[in-house]
C-alpha cells in the first residue's frame, strides 16, 4: 500500500481579539479499500473487515475507534471515503479559537 497524497490545509484569521485556525488533513491511499457496509461500522470498537486480507493483518480494530474519540474531544470532524480494490480518503479537519494572548 502507498500513500498516494498527504494534504494538509492551513488557515487563520483573526476576529474581534481571537485567532480562529482551521487546520484540514487529507490522506489518501491506494491500499485494498473498504466496503461499503463496513463504513458504517468502522468506529465501533473492536470491528474489522472480514476478508482474506485483512485476516492475515493482525490488529485489535481500536485504531479508528481512539482516533475517533480525540477529534471528538477536540470538536472535529473525521470523514472516511473508500472503495473496495481502489483505495481510501481519510479526512480531519480541526478548528480552533482562541484568545490572542495564547499565540503571543
Amino acid at each position: 500500500m502507498n500513500v498516494e497524497t498527504f494534504d494538509l490545509t492551513e488557515q487563520i484569521r483573526e476576529i474581534d481579539m481571537l485567532i480562529y485556525a482551521k487546520y484540514r488533513f487529507v490522506i489518501t491511499d491506494n491500499g485494498i479499500g473498504m466496503k461499503k457496509e463496513y463504513l458504517e461500522h468502522i468506529f465501533e470498537p473492536f470491528s474489522r473487515q472480514e476478508n482474506s486480507v485483512t485476516n492475515r493483518v493482525q490488529g485489535t480494530g481500536l485504531g479508528m475507534v481512539i482516533t475517533k474519540n480525540i477529534v471528538d474531544m477536540m470538536s472535529s470532524i473525521i470523514q472516511i471515503e473508500s472503495e473496495e480494490g481502489i483505495g481510501s480518503t481519510f479526512e480531519v479537519i480541526f478548528e480552533d479559537c482562541a484568545p490572542h494572548s495564547r499565540y503571543f
